[in-house]
Parts: C-alpha cells; sequence; structure tokens
C-alpha cells in the first residue's frame, strides 16, 4: 500500500528513532532470537476495543510496525511518542 503520508523521510527519522533508542544488545526477536527486523512501509492503527464491536471514527492510535524477518514476530511503536504524528490538540471540552 504504502502510504504517502509515511513517505521516506517519515521512515529515515524513524529509523534514526530507532537507533537512538533501542540498544544493539536488546535487539534479538524474543521467539526465534534473531536481529533482523523489517520497517513496515504504512503506519498501522489499533481500533479501540469497545464492548466487542468495531467502531468506526474517534480516537485512533498510529504506530510504526517492525516484523522479524525470520519468524512474524512483530513489535508496535507509538508514532507520536516518536515524533511522527502530530498530537491531537484538545477539543473545546478539553478532552
Amino acid at each position: 500500500m504504502n502510504s504517502k503520508y509515511f513517505d521516506k523521510q517519515k521512515q529515515e527519522k524513524a529509523l534514526k528513532w530507532l537507533e537512538d533508542k533501542w540498544p544493539k544488545d536488546k535487539r534479538k526477536c524474543e521467539l526465534c532470537a534473531t536481529e533482523h527486523w523489517t520497517l513496515v512501509e504504512d503506519l498501522v492503527m489499533p481500533i479501540p476495543f469497545i464492548g466487542g464491536t468495531i467502531t468506526l471514527g474517534g480516537n485512533s492510535y498510529p504506530h510504526i510496525l517492525l516484523t522479524c524477518n525470520n519468524c512474524g514476530n512483530s513489535k508496535l511503536l507509538n508514532a507520536v511518542v516518536m515524533g511522527l504524528v502530530e498530537r491531537a490538540k484538545a477539543d473545546e471540552n478539553g478532552k
């Protein structure tokens, strides 16, 4: 799909953030112990759980997705914390 939003510049920023924050000695996959990960080329978004139904609209939680090249184990990292997506402004009610 390759999102136009998560362009090469933001992908490079994500990789730099990972390089700075993820110590090399901690990069082994918890399942298979390899150290080979792929940054997926799209931002992904878990949706809120509200009583077992899929709800469209409301809060969103953009993340980057890292996938182990060997076993498929995946990690989600918050794109707002990483500085890739701007934090939503509070609405009129301060939420």
